[in-house]
């Protein structure tokens, strides 16, 4: 009971990170739209849908239609827009490493997410016990 209670304390804080991420990421390109290069734009809009995706609607939603590919797809397209920030970062003449430290966290919160969707038990067939007369 209480690993269960652990674990949904330990994903809501995952979704509040990406929707925070989410939001600051929205407020950074209204704010910078005039000077902002269209790569980036690009990207910074890959991450707003992804994260804010994840982070607001629940996976349950989309377990019982086989339709969870959608919810993964996003997720990894968050992953590769994290990667790509992670990477101008580290090439950059900057090198921030708390920058380079927050796009590797939100990769890995996205990573947490689509484990936790697969590994769910609506996933998982039911185990067969061979013991019980059919």
């Amino acid at each position: 009971m209480m690993k269960i209670v652990i674990n949904k304390i330990f994903e809501f804080g995952i979704r509040l990170l990406l929707v925070f991420y989410g939001m600051a990421d929205l407020i950074g390109i209204i704010w910078y739209l005039e000077s902002i290069y269209v790569s980036d734009l690009i990207q910074g809009l890959a991450f707003l849908i992804s994260a804010l995706f994840v982070g607001l609607i629940p996976t349950s939603i989309f377990q019982p239609n086989k339709r969870i590919i959608i919810y993964i797809s996003v997720a990894m397209l968050g992953i590769v827009s994290s990667g790509y920030m992670a990477a101008q970062y580290i090439f950059s003449e900057y090198r921030g490493w708390y920058d380079i430290g927050e796009q590797l966290l939100l990769m890995a919160c996205f990573i947490y997410m689509i484990v936790k969707t697969k590994m769910s038990p609506v996933d998982r067939p039911e185990p067969t016990n061979p013991n019980k007369p059919a």
